[in-house]
């Protein structure tokens, strides 16, 4: 593995990490340990590791983050823009173990796709970045109803069929929250919040949204997709 790759990457990391202190909550001053990254020269060795680690090959992944050994594995993609998101990705997944004990699933990959597409352009950090490849699956695939998808298990979650529209559906809802009003900030980062203190995180959800009216707010996230 070369020597520069691993240096860019590392500095992503810590970039990001920063950001996410900054931009969304620090983490627990208890927390000292660094983070543990290992990037592969290559899909074979990424392979071996993570069959050897996990008992999986994880063939069709660029990477992975384990919350059970506390590891983020990425391997060296020919495309540097994909691996660098994919970087980022994982890293978001690595930041929020630390955060959450018990973050749902599509909170967890669709804010960790969100993130990936975060940019720090001369020092400052960007972030609404639209996902072409989500939307059109979206557009093509349709929206499950928000008052069964933030409901989902993980095992529903990542149905061979449905994954690919459930990662874009959790990455719409996050920019939805995030960029569409004042108010919708307010309810991402009120869930943040609350969810780092849950220890049932399905729980904390269903309190949070029960006063919401999901029907409405569906509604809203489509009128956000075909805007874009």
């Amino acid at each position: 593995m070369d020597r520069k790759t691993c240096i860019e990457a590392a500095q992503l990391l810590e970039q990001m990490y920063r950001g996410y202190r900054l931009h969304l909550e620090s983490t627990p001053e208890s927390s000292k340990q660094k983070f543990r990254v290992f990037l592969f020269s290559g899909r074979p060795g990424f392979e071996r590791y993570a069959q050897d680690v996990l008992n999986s090959g994880h063939t069709s992944a660029a990477g992975l983050y384990t919350p059970v050994l506390k590891q983020l594995l990425i391997w060296n993609l020919p495309d540097r823009e994909e691996m660098f998101n994919t970087v980022q990705h994982e890293g978001f997944h690595q930041y929020l173990d630390r955060m959450m004990l018990d973050p749902p699933v599509w909170f967890n990959e669709g804010a960790a796709s969100y993130f990936e597409l975060v940019e720090y352009v001369k020092g400052k950090w960007t972030e609404g970045q639209i996902d072409h490849y989500a939307v059109a699956r979206l557009r093509k695939q349709g929206l499950m109803p928000l008052s069964r998808y933030i409901r989902l298990s993980n095992g529903e979650f990542r149905i061979e069929e449905l994954e690919l529209r459930n990662y874009a559906q959790g990455w719409l809802l996050t920019h939805y929250l995030r960029n569409s009003s004042r108010q919708n900030l307010e309810l991402f980062r009120t869930m943040f919040s609350k969810l780092c203190d849950a220890q049932n995180g399905q729980a904390c959800i269903d309190k949070i949204f029960a006063d919401v009216n999901l029907n409405a707010m569906h509604k809203e996230l489509e009128a956000h997709l075909a805007a874009m």
